[in-house]
């Protein structure tokens, strides 16, 4: 929850314009909230039954969660450079 209420928020201020954060904000933290409640089932459900399995997801869930940051913070400078 710390890394969600400063590093994530101070994120989205970095890149989506003043007059867009309140939504932006919003949008942000419905796709979090409902990600880590469709992770935190998908890994009790494997938690039980297949433990191997849960590690992969675990760790190519992160891989794609960095992957999908590297992107955006690209993007976001790209779009930053135009302006």
């Amino acid at each position: 929850m710390a890394i969600h209420e400063t590093i994530m928020r101070a994120a989205i201020a970095d890149m989506i314009p003043k007059e867009r954060r309140g939504v932006s904000y919003g949008v942000f933290n419905v796709i979090y909230g409902e990600a880590w409640f469709a992770g935190s089932a998908t890994i009790g459900l494997l938690y039980g039954y297949l433990f191997p399995e849960m590690i992969l997801f675990v760790l190519s869930t992160e891989a794609a969660a960095f992957l999908a940051y590297i992107y955006l913070h690209k993007q976001a400078a790209n779009s930053k450079s135009h302006n």
